[in-house]
């Protein structure tokens, strides 16, 4: 007998802006550039144990480190204020944080990273369709940069990383769409580039 996979409880979105969806309701409570900036930063290191005085440093460098864990001790209360059903999501003692990867959830960086690995395999198989395919699918998922309005310094070489990523997946696109002379779709895609690329220039001015 088949078994049926259930549907993430959870969806959250980090590429163009942040959004948080629990069971089909949206966690409007989650609204401060920080709270969102700390949880994007968990998920984003998701599985991985951190400890409380590095997300103390990252986040309040300019503070003494008692000031700043209080601080993040502070900001989680917050959080779970808003969210209170992150408790199933994330493992927290007095020492570290840590996103579980165990609990089902999803997460659109994860995704787009997931399709531009699947995209990567068929093009190692010789299947130009598959890759096609998956490289779409990573395009749609990129609906614009990582969390823009989050100017941490943390996330800049993140934000790049995966900038750069969807670029050379445009590239991709472009190219096997004029081979396959499907050049409507191919102008689409070039434009995206050509816009992506402009936003990828001005970071650097």
């Amino acid at each position: 007998m088949e078994q049926t996979v259930a549907e993430p409880s959870l969806r959250v979105t980090l590429l163009g802006h942040f959004d948080m969806i629990y069971e089909t309701q949206s966690v409007s409570a989650i609204k401060t550039a920080r709270m969102r900036s700390l949880l994007a930063y968990l998920l984003l290191n998701r599985g991985k144990c951190l400890s409380r005085q590095h997300l103390a440093f990252l986040f309040w460098p300019d503070s003494s480190e008692r000031q700043a864990r209080t601080n993040l001790r502070q900001l989680l209360h917050h959080v779970h204020r808003a969210f209170p059903e992150i408790e199933r999501f994330l493992h927290a003692d007095t020492k570290t944080l840590e996103w579980k990867n165990e609990i089902p959830f999803q997460l659109d960086v994860a995704e787009f990273e997931k399709a531009l690995e699947q995209a990567g395999e068929a093009g190692r198989r010789n299947d130009p369709s598959a890759m096609l395919a998956a490289l779409e699918q990573a395009a749609s998922f990129y609906q614009a940069d990582l969390l823009p309005e989050c100017y941490e310094e943390w996330i800049e070489s993140e934000r790049e990383r995966l900038r750069r990523k969807y670029i050379e997946a445009l590239e991709r696109l472009v190219q096997l769409l004029e081979k396959q002379r499907a050049y409507p779709k191919a102008i689409e895609y070039a434009l995206r580039l050509l816009h992506a690329d402009d936003l990828n220039e001005s970071s650097y001015h």
